[in-house]
């Protein structure tokens, strides 16, 4: 039980940021910042937005700005976590792909 409680507090003192793209099959990133790395690096990221853009998405954005976006990240505290899931239709399987489409 000890362990448990330790993993609990330690997954309490982080931020977890999660995204997915089904554009070639289903990947699923989880990125796990420490609190203390948290407002630095959202400064940094903030510090790429162009005059007129609300928010950064790499989709949206060209080389140059995803090659920064890139090293702000590589350059932090953060860990990050991919996984592909095969499925019917694009969809992952079992209870995490219900619903989603």
């Amino acid at each position: 039980m000890g362990n448990q409680r330790r993993l609990g507090l330690a997954a309490r003192e982080q931020h977890v940021f999660v995204d997915e793209t089904k554009r070639r099959g289903y990947l699923l990133v989880a990125s796990v910042v420490i609190p203390g790395e948290v407002d630095a690096l959202r400064r940094t990221l903030r510090g790429l937005v162009l005059p007129g853009q609300r928010r950064l998405h790499r989709k949206d954005e060209n080389d140059r700005t995803r090659r920064s976006i890139a090293t702000a990240i590589s350059a932090s505290a953060v860990t990050a976590i991919a996984t592909t899931l095969e499925g019917r239709c694009g969809r992952p399987p079992g209870p995490l792909g219900r619903g989603l489409h």
